[in-house]
């Protein structure tokens, strides 16, 4: 699931609401989309920079919270529960700087402006210097204005096999709203205890995961991780510790219609447009477990990146 932070026009709580609402596929949402960045220019590099932020976002949001143990216990267990996944957006990336194609700044618009991204505030407005009467102003769209959103994922593991645990998340193929389409969600990793081989006061594992998200044949997102984990257990506590590499693809289609009131000049004909995006960051996550009660386990932690994450689980380990 995803959900925005604090902000009723843009949907409910399931995993693509955050989508339709920053966003960005969906041609029936009412808010600010990119169906109103193409509408208004039609660009494909102003709509990269005005969906990077939430691409870069969404990479991080997907890549965390997969482990809260370096630990993988002998014989046969079972965990399952749910991962809230809150990913903070920087300051600077809730803006960036639209560069106009040369067809436009030859009617007197200026060659770049500064302007909100999915996550910012109003959009700027684009005048042009000559003749204002037959080239008018327009506006490219606002953002939803917010610094976060989050994420609640459903998350199983089970081992051990050979001294690793299978780590098992998704949503099967689900019709969450008529306006924003099907989605679906899985994810596998494998954490393998390295600590099988010595003994040690702690525990250390490695971990690989992938994940892919589709929104029917209009998103397709895939996610990828490898980590080096660190754990030590403390009575009730255990004190973790993650590094490693997390990277995304993110392709994304679209046809644009345009808008017969709110369009640059030159561009009157409906087309159909690509776009791709694609990151690679580094990770480095602190957390803590409790087990308040047998069985029922608490975890919390944050990721330092280049969009934080924090992250909140309960489940319960058999």
């Amino acid at each position: 699931m995803i959900m925005p932070h604090v902000n009723r026009t843009f949907g409910t709580a399931a995993i693509v609401s955050f989508l339709a609402s920053v966003a960005f596929f969906n041609p029936t949402t009412r808010a600010q989309s990119i169906e109103d960045l193409v509408r208004t220019l039609g660009v494909q590099e102003i709509a990269k920079g005005y969906l990077q932020p939430v691409a870069d976002a969404i990479g991080a949001g997907f890549n965390s919270g997969f482990y809260h143990s370096a630990a993988v216990p002998r014989g046969f267990h079972v965990y399952g529960g749910l991962k809230g996944i809150w990913v903070f957006i920087p300051p600077a990336n809730r803006q960036f700087v639209a560069t106009l194609p040369p067809e436009l700044t030859a009617l007197g618009y200026p060659s770049s402006i500064t302007t909100a991204s999915a996550f910012g505030s109003k959009g700027a407005i684009v005048r042009s210097s000559t003749d204002t009467a037959r080239y008018p102003s327009f506006t490219l769209p606002d953002g939803i204005d917010s610094d976060r959103f989050m994420l609640l994922i459903p998350q199983v593991s089970i081992g051990s096999i050979f001294g690793s645990e299978i780590v098992i998340r998704g949503i099967p193929p689900t019709l969450l709203d008529p306006e924003v389409g099907r989605v679906s969600l899985v994810g596998v990793g494998i954490k393998h205890s390295t600590t099988q081989y010595a003994e040690l006061p702690f525990d250390i594992a490695v971990m690989a995961a992938a994940q892919h998200f589709t929104l029917d044949d209009v998103l397709k997102v895939t996610n990828y991780n490898v980590n080096i984990i660190l754990s030590v257990d403390l009575l009730a506590f255990t004190l973790y510790a993650g590094a490693g590499y997390e990277g995304y693809q993110i392709a994304a289609s679209y046809r644009y219609i345009p808008n017969p009131t709110n369009h640059a000049p030159g561009l009157e004909k409906e087309m159909n447009f690509a776009l791709d995006f694609s990151g690679l960051n580094r990770r480095i996550t602190l957390g803590m477990n409790i087990q308040i009660i047998p069985l029922v386990d608490i975890n919390i932690d944050y990721g330092f990146s280049k969009y934080d994450t924090a992250t909140l689980g309960i489940g319960f380990a058999i």
